[in-house]
C-alpha cells in the first residue's frame, strides 16, 4: 500500500514539474494582431454659423462626415 502510494505521488510530482508555465507577458502580446475599434452610435453634434446677423444651426455627423438636414435658424 506505501510503494503504490510513493508511485502516485512520484507521477504526480513528474507530471508537475514537466508541465510548462507561460509567461504573463505571453499571454497577453498583442504584437502579431491588430485591434480595430468601431463605434456603435454615429457622433452627431450641431454646427453654428452666422449669415447676415442671424445664427443658424445644422446637424452634422462626424462618423460618416456628413450634413444631416439643412440649416435651420435659432
Amino acid at each position: 500500500m506505501l510503494k503504490k502510494i510513493s508511485i502516485a505521488m512520484l507521477l504526480m510530482t513528474v507530471l508537475m514539474v514537466a508541465t510548462p508555465i507561460a509567461k504573463a507577458d505571453e499571454q497577453t502580446s498583442t504584437t502579431d494582431t491588430e485591434i480595430t475599434i468601431t463605434p456603435r452610435k454615429n457622433i452627431v453634434d450641431w454646427r453654428f454659423k452666422t449669415i447676415d446677423g442671424n445664427l443658424y444651426k445644422r446637424l452634422y455627423d462626424y462618423t460618416a462626415q456628413k450634413w444631416i438636414g439643412s440649416w435651420q435658424r435659432v
